[in-house]
């Protein structure tokens, strides 16, 4: 994405886990010779596994910022929400500077499912606020993931009202306990 242009403010400055990047994502590369792209899943027994890239603003001197990438199975998201201690065992949560969840467009646009993942969105921020020392120094960016099938949508309009709907409640309920809280839509 650095080559074809995908982030113009920023430039790829480097990775100690290149290789990682490249075992993870071996199978949606045309080398692999799959038919179809795809990637592994995270093991559920994989704890505090990162992922990292530095990158620098196009322009900038500076040398750039360091991102860690936590690798989380989303298995272990119905454990976190279930108890507590779970979630003080995620000690990436408690590390944290910046946390990005995902909320599948694809169980938005299915009715019997989009209630739950509104409420596991919930549930799981509610969480990551209990477990953490310092809720207020984490910024929070929530992602529409899979906006395509709301695009596709023939009820295209009730979906993405639903995710105001959602993003609304989020704000409401969370604005104040993170230092800050953003929200993002990806195809």
């Amino acid at each position: 994405m650095f080559r074809d242009g995908s982030f113009m403010a920023f430039r790829f400055a480097g990775s100690k886990t290149l290789c990682a990047f490249e075992r993870v994502t071996w199978l949606a590369t045309i080398a692999s010779g799959v038919g179809h792209p795809d990637t592994k899943r995270t093991r559920r027994g994989e704890k505090d596994t990162f992922f990292h890239i530095q990158v620098q603003s196009v322009g900038s001197t500076e040398k750039g910022r360091h991102v860690l990438i936590s690798d989380l199975p989303g298995e272990i998201f119905p454990t976190v929400l279930s108890t507590q201690e779970v979630c003080d065992e995620q000690l990436a949560l408690a590390r944290a500077d910046h946390l990005v969840f995902f909320v599948d467009c694809g169980s938005i646009v299915d009715i019997a499912k989009r209630h739950s993942e509104r409420d596991m969105a919930c549930r799981f921020l509610s969480q990551v606020n209990k477990c953490r020392h310092d809720p207020a120094a984490l910024q929070i960016t929530v992602v529409f993931s899979r906006w395509d099938k709301v695009a596709a949508s023939a009820s295209r309009q009730d979906h993405e009202e639903y995710c105001n709907v959602i993003e609304s409640d989020i704000r409401q309920r969370f604005a104040s306990s993170f230092g800050g809280l953003s929200f993002d839509r990806i195809a």
